[in-house]
């Protein structure tokens, strides 16, 4: 899982950059080090359930935003935390960028899951998603 925590990017924010071969790789990292804010131990997270997510955007940094906003949404809306499973992420001939994919996860539970800070919403400021070398890198900023 490679990412890392920037200081120095963002004082009242977490700012993480992550990198990672392919674009499914990448979302998936970025939703870790997100959850990872959220719970202490994404082990301690069980597949109990699965939800199917789609999504399209016009730039693939908004998808991967999109994206993420879609696990707080589950987090806020359904007190329920999940991991990213399957991923597929293309662009059509228009440009356009589509995910297709599952998450698994389960409710909240306080005797089970140490609970960290409540990340509020994957913010816009500096959202880059782009290629590096053979694979793909990313700096995301969550509001917390």
């Amino acid at each position: 899982m490679p990412f890392r925590y920037l200081d120095d990017v963002a004082i009242a924010d977490v700012a993480i950059e992550a990198w990672a071969e392919t674009l499914e790789d990448l979302f998936r990292d970025n939703a870790d080090a997100m959850l990872l804010e959220m719970v202490e131990n994404l082990d301690t997270i069980a597949p109990g359930e699965t939800r199917q997510v789609t999504a399209a955007a016009p730039a693939v940094d908004r998808l991967l935003h999109d994206f993420l906003q879609e696990i707080i949404f589950f987090k806020d809306a359904e007190c329920k935390f999940f991991r990213p499973g399957q991923l597929r992420i293309a662009q059509g001939g228009g440009g356009e960028w589509s995910l297709d994919g599952t998450l698994t996860g389960e409710p909240i539970d306080h005797t089970r899951h140490a609970v960290g800070i409540d990340v509020k919403a994957v913010t816009m400021h500096r959202l880059t998603v782009e290629r590096a070398g053979q694979g793909w890198k990313s700096l995301v900023i969550l509001d917390i």
